[in-house]
């Protein structure tokens, strides 16, 4: 190493600028004591001259910021950072060859002297070479990988190459993962430890709809790690409760990810559970990680919606349109004739088959009692909706539907308007400015309606002191139902349109949801990937979520609590729309209970299972390299990986490798700008008090 130091003036514009405008202060200061009145003595005149020139000379430097600077040039070594594992895992079988193997790259690595190479063992804590501690004794009782993140990333030095040489096995700390992805420079890794690894296949994940189509392709996806020194071949099974569904036999080459990718078509609907399993292979460390387990709602391929009317009328033509835009329907309509007295086959195959259906001004009082009847017995315990109008037949309106709500005289009300819109799942979607469209058409007056709003009553009018309701729900274990008291709904869509919106289809579709949905049905699934782990493992759980209108949700908050205390350092991804995977890491031996809950403005689902995780001294087992999160640091960070055994100093150095020149600049300022200002102020004031005492000013 040597130096050598180069010196100059250096100035923050052009020194040309500088001496310029030194000489126009010399001339501007000889002009201008050119000619004094009174006439002054040569002497006096040059000593003015030349403290006006000083003075004006101070503040062109001080503007041009002039300063000495010093150059110097060094050559420096190209610096490694190497880490050194010293728990005892990475000794656990093999340990004389191991130990011996490590320390003998040591010395590799300090015949290179062309290099600076930094040492730094690291266990529970970081620590480097020194007189007490010549070679790694492989003694800590934990490692922490979270420590050489925090030093590489507060590290100022410039470092050439970082080794880690570990079985990455970590048990203390949190454990970076991503977060290496901070680091600007290559981390080659080097797996070292017991590579007497045992066999086994394990089930990384899988993900799915939380919900399948009857007779339609489902997809499911997931990984497979082969966690193992050598190929393995196997299968994958899928089953939906006892049904078998799909069977692949799959090679995987060693240490390896797979990801499987296929599509299920179940018979049946109904809720199930899907089953998605690997075979055991020899020698396998464990096969509780071989299995997936979740609970699988499976429903017919289209939502089957009927429209009864008893002839075609625009509110018929607008409402199914509406429907039909959401190609998880299946709307048909009926027409009833007048002089109708049974139903056909075809008519009450449709009627029987729908899961909601829409009784549009039916029934009237043309329509015959046994046409009602039927109806009646076809439509028991389904989701309705009810439109009725001043043409609708109230006596056979209640032979229809037993539980109508109303039982007073109808007469129309064309004047009254909304005012005002309860929050309901229905309005989902449309915002509250934009409900005012619901009063563009007329509502039908209920008297002697209750004053009190009753909670299901979710649109009404007002006129006075009157209440007249214009859609009133209901909802039970076995069915929903909307009664609309509102004639010429078409008004709505033309209003819809007139405000450049959509919402008379939202609005159609959302109530349609609603009317669909099974109040006894769980909105919030989830299950544990493994019910029983090990310390220091990441227990992952799948979790599906669905509004109100059963629909997969994108407004829910997910909170957890385990043992009834909240938990905020966990890790959430969603996978698709209302469909997550949860990790939880670092959770302390013993049963733990875990509350999940999914919480909304209006809405909160909660849900609890239990999950056992097993004490165990990571560092006193016969553990293997943890080839994949070793891997893993080396991918984040664009280095190499390889083993120990494999690994080779002259592969990473180069004898031919020369120090870096470098080259530092150190400023110094000629005058400092405070002495600077301070002489100018000096300068000035006794020029003005000598110009003073000879009568110059």
């Amino acid at each position: 190493m040597f130096n050598f130091f180069k010196i100059g003036i250096e100035f923050d514009f052009h020194s040309i600028w500088v001496i310029i405008g030194i000489l126009l202060s010399l001339l501007f200061s000889i002009f201008y004591y050119r000619f004094t009145i009174p006439k002054i003595s040569n002497n006096l005149r040059f000593l003015l001259v030349f403290i006006r020139f000083i003075a004006i000379s101070s503040i062109v430097l001080l503007l041009a910021n002039a300063r000495i600077v010093f150059h110097s040039q060094s050559e420096e070594k190209p610096k490694n950072l190497i880490f050194i594992d010293n728990s005892a895992s990475i000794v656990n079988s093999d340990s004389s060859l191991i130990s011996k193997k490590i320390n003998q790259i040591i010395s590799e690595f300090q015949n290179f002297n062309n290099y600076e190479n930094q040492f730094i063992f690291f266990g529970d804590t970081l620590s480097g070479i020194n007189e007490n501690q010549q070679l790694p004794n492989f003694s800590s009782k934990s490692t922490n990988f979270w420590n050489i993140y925090e030093f590489l990333k507060n590290s100022e030095t410039k470092i050439e190459n970082i080794f880690i040489f570990s079985d990455g096995i970590a048990n203390d700390g949190k454990i970076p993962k991503s977060e290496f992805e901070e680091i600007p420079i290559k981390i080659n890794v080097i797996a070292s430890g017991n590579e007497k690894l045992k066999s086994n296949l394990e089930i990384v994940s899988v993900t799915h709809n939380h919900s399948f189509f009857q007779n339609k392709d489902n997809p499911i996806n997931g990984r497979i790690f082969n966690n193992s020194n050598q190929n393995q071949s196997f299968s994958i099974f899928v089953n939906l409760g006892k049904e078998k569904l799909f069977t692949q036999n799959v090679n995987l080459q060693a240490n390896e990810i797979s990801e499987f990718n296929f599509n299920i078509h179940p018979k049946n609907s109904g809720i199930s559970n899907l089953r998605v399993e690997i075979s055991k292979i020899p020698d396998e460390l464990t096969y509780t990680d071989n299995f997936y387990f979740a609970p699988i709602e499976i429903e017919k391929s289209k939502r089957q919606i009927l429209l009864i009317t008893s002839s075609p009328n625009f509110d018929l033509t607008f409402i199914k349109q509406s429907l039909q835009k959401d190609s998880t329907f299946n709307v048909n309509s009926i027409f009833v004739k007048f002089d109708q007295t049974q139903l056909t086959p075809e008519q009450k195959k449709l009627i029987s088959e729908a899961k909601t259906t829409f009784f549009i001004n039916f029934p009237t009082k043309e329509i015959s009692n046994q046409i009602v009847k039927q109806v009646s017995e076809l439509t028991a315990n389904k989701s309705v909706f009810i439109q009725f109008t001043n043409f609708t037949d109230l006596q056979k309106l209640k032979t229809l539907v037993n539980d109508f709500p109303s039982k007073q005289k109808l007469l129309n009300f064309p004047n009254s308007q909304i005012t005002s819109v309860q929050n309901h799942p229905i309005f989902d979607g449309i915002n509250i400015q934009n409900k005012n469209f619901l009063a563009s058409f007329p509502p039908i007056n209920l008297n002697s309606f209750p004053q009190n709003v009753n909670p299901n009553i979710l649109i009404y009018s007002q006129n006075g002191q009157n209440i007249f309701p214009i859609l009133e729900i209901s909802q039970n274990s076995v069915n929903n139902r909307a009664y609309f008291y509102a004639s010429e709904i078409w008004r709505w869509k033309l209003q819809s349109s007139l405000e450049n919106g959509v919402y008379f289809d939202i609005f159609f579709d959302n109530l349609s949801k609603w009317l669909i949905t099974d109040s006894k049905k769980n909105r919030l699934m989830v299950n544990a990937q493994k019910p029983i782990i090990s310390q220091n493992e990441t227990a992952i759980f799948n979790l599906s979520v669905m509004d109100q209108l059963q629909q997969p949700s994108e407004n829910h908050q997910i909170k957890l609590l385990i043992d009834n205390n909240l938990v905020t350092n966990f890790k959430i991804i969603e996978k698709q729309k209302g469909n997550f995977q949860i990790e939880l890491e670092n959770l302390i031996p013993g049963k733990h209970t875990i509350n999940f809950q999914a919480i909304s403005e209006n809405d909160s689902l909660n849900k609890s299972l239990e999950i056992l995780v097993l004490q165990e001294n990571i560092e006193k087992q016969n553990l293997t390299i943890n080839y994949n999160y070793l891997q893993l640091i080396a991918q984040l960070t664009n280095g190499k990986f390889t083993t120990l055994n494999q690994f080779n100093v002259n592969d990473y150095l180069s004898e031919k490798q020369k120090p870096k020149l470098v080259i530092r600049e150190n400023n110094i300022r000629i005058f400092p700008n405070e002495f600077l200002l301070i002489f100018v102020i000096f300068a000035l004031s006794f020029e003005w008090f000598l110009r003073k005492r000879k009568n110059l000013l």
